[in-house]
């Protein structure tokens, strides 16, 4: 079966694919691999030093996945922080959202496929807290849905080797996609730009982006 094909599971909710964006962000953590800067990946932190931003719920299996990159991990869980705000009040808090200390540089973001359920001012106040924390070629990768149904609630996504994701919706009830296109997705996240898109098995997008 070819790595980017959709392997079947009889959980219908459940998807194991290929991410040609999360392997780019791990490329990137390899410093052995890439020691020297490449077109695609920006120059890489020192080994140990890397500071990767989990925006949404903690996983412990991505916690062990990404303990073998020796970095440090900050976890955000912005869906349960905000949902059911107001959308003043959301704004308002969105603002204090991250877990960073004053000081930190983060290298790369895990958005998952928030980026869809989320509205765009709490993303652009997100990416504007975000802005003091990052260098140019700061990552973010991102999934978005393509059709006209997502899942009613954030998909969990578990890392696997090979730069694959178990992609698990927790119900199988539905909601209208808001279907963002890449310029609206800029728009949201201020300073970044879209580096890469990718069209994934099962109705998914992979989305790479990177700060300026």
């Amino acid at each position: 079966m070819p790595a980017t094909a959709l392997e079947a599971r009889d959980d219908s909710s459940l998807h194991v694919l290929r991410s040609r964006g999360l392997e780019l962000v791990l490329s990137r953590l390899e410093f052995a691999r890439w020691p020297q800067p490449s077109e695609e990946i920006p120059e890489p932190p020192l080994p140990g030093r890397a500071c990767l931003l989990e925006l949404g719920a903690p996983m412990g299996a991505n916690v062990a996945f990404l303990n073998r990159y020796r970095c440090r991990l900050y976890v955000a869980d912005v869906w349960r922080a905000l949902n059911g705000l107001e959308p003043l009040t959301a704004v308002e808090e969105a603002a204090r959202a991250l877990p960073l200390p004053e000081d930190e540089q983060v290298h790369a973001v895990f958005a998952w496929d928030l980026l869809s359920f989320l509205e765009p001012e709490v993303v652009s106040t997100l990416a504007r807290s975000l802005a003091p924390h990052c260098g140019s070629g700061t990552l973010l990768h991102a999934l978005a849905y393509t059709g006209t149904q997502m899942p009613l609630l954030p998909a969990a996504g578990r890392m696997q080797p090979g730069a694959r994701v178990e992609f698990r919706a927790d119900t199988p009830a539905e909601r209208p996609n808001p279907r963002h296109s890449p310029v609206a997705l800029e728009r949201m996240l201020p300073g970044f730009r879209l580096r890469h898109s990718f069209l994934l098995p099962g109705g998914l997008q992979d989305y790479l982006f990177a700060h300026e």
